[in-house]
């Protein structure tokens, strides 16, 4: 929800991730061209740790896909987004640095493949944006802001997606991303998706 005034009779606006798709592949080809994206061959986690690297004082080793030219790059992602490698075969990564200690700014993931329908947009889209490149560049679109809040749960991303907004064409300064641990009440579940694997297993009393 997006309360764009503090009177209580403004009509509250919800916006989607997905009202912003067309936008995210635009600025996926921008970055491309600048040549700080690349589609890269290695998916399958196993194979992207065994290059990223798991510890923060051990530099991660480039892919060798890495520094593919511009005109490859843009064309196997075009190739992508028109459905024709299947799921798993190659992702779309940010160029940052494999010899960084943070570990979440070695060359994230921006889309990767999956041939499957959306609940908003239905077949229009087989390449969906990871979370860290759309939730920050989605709230740029919406209009000016100068912070937001991010929940941190998987570890701190806040370095990786200005190292997305920065190589855009965006207006300045961006915005700063605060982030604050998620509270988990004990006893308790709180996460949406194993709320719905706990309904689909039927593991909780009178849930079916």
């Amino acid at each position: 929800m997006n309360p764009k005034s503090a009177r209580k009779d403004e009509k509250l606006e919800t916006f989607y991730a997905s009202d912003y798709f067309d936008q995210l592949y635009v600025w996926a080809i921008e970055l491309i061209r600048k040549g700080k994206a690349y589609v890269c061959d290695f998916v399958a986690a196993r194979t992207t740790d065994r290059y990223r690297g798991g510890h923060a004082d051990k530099p991660g080793t480039d892919s060798p896909f890495r520094n593919r030219s511009v005109e490859e790059n843009l064309d196997l992602f075009v190739r992508m987004k028109k459905g024709e490698f299947p799921d798993g075969k190659c992702s779309l990564r940010v160029r940052i640095d494999m010899a960084s200690p943070n570990i979440w700014l070695r060359d994230p993931v921006l889309y990767r493949i999956r041939h499957t329908a959306h609940h908003h947009t239905g077949n229009k889209w087989c390449i969906y944006a990871m979370y860290d490149y759309a939730h920050c560049l989605k709230r740029l679109h919406r209009g000016r802001h100068t912070q937001h809040l991010h929940a941190g749960i998987r570890g701190s991303s806040s370095a990786s997606t200005t190292g997305y907004s920065k190589n855009l064409d965006l207006p300045r300064p961006l915005p700063h991303q605060y982030e604050f641990a998620k509270l988990i009440p004990t006893y308790t579940i709180v996460s949406k998706r194993k709320l719905i694997q706990l309904v689909n297993d039927k593991g909780g009393l009178g849930l079916g």
